[in-house]
């Protein structure tokens, strides 16, 4: 189960990383969920670029299992920040609300599947 701590913490961090798209910082965000994939997982994690610095960050479990395939998918860029924010865009957290560019639209939705990954990964791979 994810913790939301460690969700917070996570989406907190994403967040913080300017990710503009299209745009020169992409790569930023993309080399974090990588080396947090690599460290926080046992398996085999690639970045399959397809231009200069931009690229998905791809990882997959192997499995003899007859259940259908899950897919765990999101995107790691936001618009641009623009004008008029009253909160810092880079994420602040203002009684039980998280403001930020892209905190809902998919920070957190990326973070929540980095973790499930992490965790469904760590089982398999424990329980062989």
């Amino acid at each position: 189960m994810i913790d939301n701590e460690e969700l917070i913490r996570l989406t907190q961090k994403l967040v913080s990383i300017e990710s503009s798209n299209i745009g020169t910082f992409e790569k930023e965000i993309g080399d974090f969920v990588y080396d947090w994939m690599s460290s926080e997982t046992d398996t085999e994690v690639v970045k399959d670029e397809f231009e200069k610095d931009r690229f998905n960050v791809v990882s997959m479990l192997k499995s003899e299992s007859d259940e259908p395939p899950l897919l765990i998918i999101a995107h790691m860029d936001t618009v641009p920040i623009g004008e008029g924010w009253e909160h810092d865009p880079f994420g602040e957290i203002v009684g039980d609300r998280f403001y930020g560019r892209g905190a809902y639209d998919m920070k957190c939705g990326l973070a929540t599947a980095m973790l499930a990954y992490r965790d469904i990964a760590n089982e398999v791979i424990r329980d062989g």
